[in-house]
C-alpha cells in the first residue's frame, strides 16, 4: 500500500511541476499573432529554482529523438519536435541560455542499383538545405525533462510520401560560447 501511495504521489509532482514551457521557432510562439518574440512567454508564476550555469554542460544527453508532430487544432503536421537536455558530468539536467541553430536537409542517395535509391545519406550541404532556424533558449524553457523545441515549417511544404526523410543537424551554443552538435539523419517530415 506505501509503494501504490508513494507511487501516486511521485507521479503527481511530476504532473504538477510541468516539462516547461516549448521553444518554438515561429514569431507567434503557436499563440495569436499579437505575440512575439523567439520562445514562449513565461509562465505565471514560474519556479524560482537555482540554476546551473552553461559552463557545467558536458552533453546534450544519451539519446536524440526528432518526431513530426502537430500542435495546433488543424490536421496537418505543422513541424519537427525534439528534446533538449543538456547535462553535466553528474548526468543532471542544466537549465541553461543558449542559441539553437537547427538545419532540415535533403539526404542524397549514395547507392542507386538497380535504378532505385538502396542507401541514402546526410551530406548537409547547402544545396540540400530544406529549412533553417534559430532560436533562443531560457531557463524558464526546462522542464523535469528537459526543454521541447518546436520547429515550425515554413519552407518544408507536407507531401502524400509517409516516408519522405530530412536529416536534422542541431548547434547548441551556450552564453559562455560552448558548442553542442546533434544530428538525427532519419526523421520522417510528414509524420505517421
Amino acid at each position: 500500500m506505501k509503494k501504490i501511495i508513494l507511487i501516486l504521489l511521485t507521479l503527481s509532482l511530476l504532473i504538477i511541476s510541468g516539462c516547461g514551457n516549448p521553444v518554438y521557432s515561429d514569431e507567434t510562439n503557436g499563440q495569436s499573432d499579437d505575440v512575439t518574440g523567439d520562445v514562449v512567454k513565461d509562465i505565471e508564476n514560474p519556479k524560482k529554482e537555482e540554476t546551473i550555469q552553461g559552463t557545467n554542460i558536458k552533453t546534450l544527453g544519451d539519446s536524440f529523438y526528432v518526431i513530426a508532430e502537430n500542435w495546433d487544432a488543424d490536421a496537418q503536421v505543422d513541424g519537427l519536435e525534439f528534446s533538449l537536455t543538456p547535462k553535466d558530468e553528474n548526468d543532471r539536467t542544466i537549465k541553461t541560455k543558449g542559441v539553437i541553430e537547427a538545419s532540415l536537409y535533403n539526404p542524397v542517395c549514395t547507392d542507386n542499383s538497380y535504378g532505385i535509391c538502396m542507401e541514402e545519406s546526410c551530406l548537409n550541404k547547402e544545396s540540400d538545405l530544406i529549412e533553417s532556424w534559430n532560436l533562443n533558449l531560457k531557463e524558464e524553457n526546462f522542464g523535469i525533462l528537459g526543454a521541447t523545441i518546436r520547429l515550425e515549417y515554413n519552407e518544408y511544404k507536407i507531401t502524400d510520401d509517409d516516408y519522405k526523410k530530412g536529416c536534422l543537424s542541431i548547434k547548441f551554443t551556450t552564453l559562455d560560447g560552448k558548442e553542442f552538435f546533434l544530428e538525427e539523419d532519419s526523421v520522417y517530415l510528414n509524420g505517421f
